[in-house]
C-alpha cells in the first residue's frame, strides 16, 4: 500500500509493471487516470496470451491427465503489515509496510506451509524498535509514556504490552 496526497492506494502487478518501464506511467495508474492502449501495447498483451496459452498446452500435453489438476481456485496472499520509521536528516516520518506471501506446497510430502522469512517477519522493524529503546532506556520513559509517545508523534497504536514483546 501507499499513499498519495492523503489516499490509500494498493498496489497491483500492472501498477508495478508499469512502475519497471516508466515511474510517471505507474504513477498516473495509481491514481486512477487512464489512457488509451497504443497498438503496440495491444499486440504484446495479446501475443503475450497466446505464448501463455500455448505453454499450458505443452506443459499438459508433456504429463498424463489425471497428473493435471485444472481449474484450481488460486489461494489468496497471506498479508502482514508491518510498522517503522524512516530517519532522514529533515524529520522522522512512520511507514507502513504491507508484506505478502503464498501458500506453498512440498513436492515430495504435499503439505502446505508458508515462507520462513515471511512467518518471521516482525510487526514493528528496526527504527522504530530502536527509537523506542532509546526513549526507554537513555530518557527512561515508561512503555506506558512511550505508547502516548508514539501514538501522537507517528498515529501508531503501540500497546506497552507490546514493548516487553519485542525481539531485539
Amino acid at each position: 500500500m501507499t499513499h498519495v496526497w492523503g489516499m490509500t492506494m494498493k498496489i497491483t502487478t500492472d501498477v508495478f509493471e508499469s512502475s519497471l518501464h516508466c515511474k510517471y506511467k505507474a504513477f498516473l495508474k495509481l491514481t486512477g487516470h487512464r489512457g488509451v492502449k497504443s497498438d503496440y501495447e495491444s499486440l504484446l498483451a495479446a501475443t503475450r496470451e497466446q505464448v501463455r496459452l500455448v505453454m499450458i498446452d505443452k506443459m499438459v500435453a508433456a504429463h498424463a491427465d489425471d497428473e493435471v489438476d485444472r481449474n484450481v481456485p488460486l489461494n489468496r496472499p497471506h498479508t502482514k503489515v508491518a510498522y517503522d520509521l524512516r530517519i532522514t536528516a529533515t524529520g522522522i516520518r512512520r511507514r507502513v509496510i504491507e508484506c505478502g506471501a503464498l501458500t506453498h506446497r512440498c513436492s515430495q510430502c504435499g503439505k502446505c506451509f508458508l515462507p520462513p522469512e515471511y512467518k518471521k517477519r516482525d510487526k514493528h522493524c528496526h527504527a522504530l524498535k530502536s527509537w523506542a529503546m532509546y526513549h526507554h532506556v537513555v530518557h527512561r520513559i515508561s512503555f506506558e509514556q512511550l505508547e502516548r509517545m508514539i501514538e501522537e508523534s507517528f498515529n501508531l497504536r503501540v500497546g506497552s504490552a507490546e514493548f516487553h514483546m519485542m525481539p531485539l
